[in-house]
């Protein structure tokens, strides 16, 4: 179990480190999420994580700044390995997407940045060419890769998934712990979150480098809420189910083809072995 008490000291403060924006599949403008953060939360930093880009994050950062925001940005990005996502922290380039765990681990630490396994043990059961799935990058990575932190609050998970994540890094990986709301809509800002040791961006930072200084946690979502994301979320569904049932048709049409081409193949041979039963035979040796 982690000890609060190192946080606690320290002094409390709360970051959403895992939001998108419609630089990659969030409905949400980069103006509108700071907006959202300053006015309708009390969060000290958040992290821009767009899916295999930090062209929001970069901006976010650059315009609070700016702005004068009550809260920091960190530059982050949700890195697409071939094992799974990985969060990226503190990023000054972008990581390539399609690596290995290992190869994206490494492209993210080089620049000085955190690696953290995104919602480790969620898989997405239905793959579709045109959805992002939300595939964590499982145990056996886990175990083998060298993590800076393990996600174990992400309020789009099924609470077992959070809960295994928890279990598994408290009894045998002992990293850090970080929380983030996976937010495709404002609402959902907040509702997952990390707790850690300071206020700022860089008392962040530092909290990566030392282990039991960060714990990720979530709030209860509103049944507003939940409804928002459900209109969000039904186009998908829908151009899923769509995606499913023209995959299905495809592979039915091929069965037929195959079961065509068979039929074909046979009704071939069978032509073919009676027309050599209607060649006339040649006469018996012993007639001439």
């Amino acid at each position: 179990m982690l000890d609060l008490s190192k946080i606690i000291k320290k002094g409390v403060r709360k970051a959403d480190l895992h939001i998108h924006s419609n630089h990659s599949d969030g409905n949400s403008s980069i103006e509108d999420i700071l907006g959202y953060v300053q006015n309708k939360t009390d969060l000290d930093v958040i992290a821009i994580t767009d899916h295999d880009t930090i062209t929001g994050a970069v901006i976010a950062k650059k315009l609070a700044k700016k702005l004068h925001y009550k809260f920091e940005v960190v530059v982050g990005e949700e890195v697409t390995a071939k094992e799974g996502h990985i969060l990226g922290y503190f990023l000054k380039e972008p990581v390539t997407p399609g690596m290995s765990a290992h190869e994206t681990i490494k492209a993210i630490q080089d620049q000085g940045g955190f690696a953290v396994a995104a919602h480790p043990f969620f898989q997405t059961r239905i793959k579709s060419p045109n959805m992002i799935t939300m595939d964590g990058v499982g145990f056996m990575v886990l175990v083998k890769e060298k993590f800076n932190a393990i996600e174990t609050a992400n309020a789009c998970m099924w609470e077992r998934a959070n809960r295994k994540a928890r279990i598994i890094n408290r009894s045998m990986l002992f990293l850090n712990e970080t929380g983030g709301s996976d937010a495709h809509i404002l609402h959902a800002i907040g509702k997952s979150y990390t707790l850690f040791a300071g206020k700022t961006a860089e008392d962040l930072r530092r909290c990566f480098k030392l282990w039991g200084y960060t714990q990720g946690t979530h709030e209860k979502w509103t049944t507003w809420s939940v409804f928002l994301y459900l209109i969000f979320f039904f186009p998908k569904i829908i151009e899923l189910i769509k995606s499913m049932f023209l995959k299905n048709e495809r592979r039915t049409i091929s069965l037929l083809n195959r079961r065509e081409m068979n039929r074909f193949k046979r009704e071939k041979k069978i032509l073919e072995n009676l027309s050599q039963d209607n060649k006339p035979k040649p006469p018996p040796p012993w007639s001439s």
